[in-house]
């Protein structure tokens, strides 16, 4: 293909585009990388890295929107660039490579998640609760709904059962505190840096009736609407795992003479469709199972002295592409300067 004979085709193919580019994406990392210190991992990650464009910034592409262009900048190049023969093999690996890695940053993006599952010894459970995201679940009778936290935009209406249901507050981070005056009450707290801190509320009215649920405290809340009870509860989203895991024992080693934790040890049982086996997950050692991995989080007692266990529960569909993108990057590459270097030596020789 003549690309010089379509502007359009030429422009997402210039070397000036992907330079821009990859200047924008620097300037993103170095102002994001400050913002950090301030705001924390999970907010700067959304500000500058997972939008369309920068709030705050005037017309400035968040790197979402820069990654798509780049990766149709390296697909046009890979199509129209390039003439297929042995002597380009080196380079069109390397950008067949790279469009694989766009690829992957696209799976992980849209379909990893991460979680968490706390047991306590004896216990089995194949529920994994997010870290970041929230969801409202609601039961009547044997009818389970569920709405999405982006869904409950404040000051809008939703549909539920056929009930118009009316977001009156929301809160990112909020607790109820008991006062000496005033009673209990609802207090909006500052976002956490560390954003799976933060505890949500909401209050809503339905059927002119208005419940607050406070995830973490008093999360749940019965309802009779015309004959019919529902049970609301506002959670963590809840990932559902292919799989069972039950907690068989959990052990901490401390530094000697301390209180200080040197590893924690979770031996585990885990039930699928291929049978049970027992595991033990460690620090350093996780669990893996198809799009899974288990990872030792964290150690604790409740209030009556029973031992627990977190594990952080990992789930990417696309984690095996950067490893097949780099392999393919590196054999371009090595291809392209074997090649330069051949051609070098015959030179000398001639």
């Amino acid at each position: 293909m003549q690309i010089r004979h379509n502007p359009i085709i030429a422009f997402l193919a210039s070397l000036k585009l992907t330079t821009v580019c990859l200047f924008l994406l620097a300037v993103l990392v170095f102002f994001g990388t400050i913002e950090q210190v301030e705001q924390g991992l999970y907010l700067t990650q959304q500000r500058f890295f997972n939008s369309w464009f920068v709030p705050g910034w005037f017309i400035v592409p968040g790197a979402r929107l820069i990654i798509w262009i780049l990766s149709i900048n390296l697909l046009v190049v890979l199509f129209t660039r390039f003439r297929y023969s042995w002597s380009n093999l080196g380079l069109i690996l390397s950008h067949t490579g790279m469009v694989i890695l766009m690829l992957s940053a696209f799976m992980n993006f849209h379909f990893s998640s991460e979680s968490f599952i706390e047991l306590k010894e004896a216990e089995q459970g194949n529920q994994a609760s997010d870290y970041i995201l929230w969801e409202l679940a609601v039961w009547q009778d044997d009818r389970k709904f569920t709405v999405k936290e982006r869904q409950l935009s404040l000051g809008k209406f939703f549909e539920l059962d056929g009930l118009k249901v009316y977001v009156k507050d929301k809160f990112l981070n909020a607790r109820y505190f008991d006062t000496p005056f005033a009673g209990r009450i609802l207090k909006q707290l500052e976002v956490e840096k560390d954003f799976e801190k933060n505890n949500r509320a909401i209050t809503l009215i339905l059927d002119n009736r208005e419940i607050t649920l406070v995830g973490e405290q008093e999360a749940t809340a019965f309802v009779t609407i015309n004959d019919k009870q529902y049970i609301f509860e506002l959670r963590r989203k809840i990932h559902k795992l292919p799989f069972a895991v039950q907690l068989l024992d959990v052990k901490r080693d401390l530094h000697p003479g301390t209180e200080i934790a040197k590893a924690y040890m979770s031996k585990v049982k885990i039930s699928d469709q291929n049978g049970k086996r027992k595991f033990t997950i460690s620090m350093n050692k996780p669990y893996r199972s198809g799009d899974y991995t288990l990872y030792q989080s964290s150690y604790g007692k409740d209030l009556d002295g029973n031992e627990f266990t977190v594990l952080a529960v990992v789930k990417n569909s696309g984690r095996l592409l950067p490893y097949i993108a780099s392999l393919i990057i590196s054999l371009g590459l090595f291809w392209h300067f074997g090649q330069a270097l051949l051609k070098y030596l015959r030179s000398r020789n001639a």
